[in-house]
């Protein structure tokens, strides 16, 4: 809570200078009705994404993130390559995505993640999907993913720890912030 705390402070006074440097140069300047529109998307786009931090989620780190057998990435286990995707879908709830980086199909899969209370695992036979429901869900999640593919014997190994449980790789469009939803800001 500490770390979310710091960074909710350092993006805050990161907004705070960026207004500070904009409003002087918009001073100075003898275009000021020009640039008055720009002033007003970069304190709309600030008042977005400082709300936002306000939120617990933040974006998984894996999000469809190309790993390897035990994260060698020396080229020896390139023919390992999984894309892994881990994302919470509510308050006890969270789902890890298997499929293949296009080296080979992945075959088999299991995951234990450790005190969930239930799983449903599904295959489009492109993709596994196993979702985790827990009663109290945990701060963090600690995954350990055997796989096997196609175009090698044996399974292969990745561990994966402290994965904040509340992460996720959903973008929900009424959160997605840009200057191009705020042109309307202009007139």
């Amino acid at each position: 809570m500490t770390s979310l705390y710091c960074k909710r402070f350092h993006a805050r006074l990161i907004i705070i200078k960026l207004f500070q440097t904009v409003e002087l140069s918009i001073l100075q300047s003898k275009l000021f009705k020009m640039k008055k529109h720009y002033l007003i998307k970069i304190f709309a786009l600030a008042l977005l994404f400082s709300a936002q931090l306000g939120t617990s989620q933040g974006l998984s780190d894996y999000c469809g993130a190309v790993l390897k057998h035990q994260n060698i990435n020396d080229g020896s286990h390139d023919d390992t390559g999984i894309k892994v995707t881990v994302s919470n879908v509510d308050a006890n709830t969270i789902y890890v995505e298997i499929e293949s980086d296009g080296t080979g199909t992945v075959t088999t899969l299991l995951i234990d993640p450790a005190g969930e209370t239930s799983r449903e695992a599904t295959n489009d036979g492109s993709k596994f999907r196993i979702t985790f429901t827990y009663d109290t869900p945990p701060a963090t999640v600690n995954l350990v993913i055997l796989w096997n593919k196609d175009n090698f014997g044996g399974n292969r190994q990745l561990n994966l720890s402290n994965i904040p449980f509340a992460n996720t790789c959903n973008v929900d469009p009424a959160d997605d912030v840009s200057l191009a939803s705020l042109t309307q800001l202009e007139n």
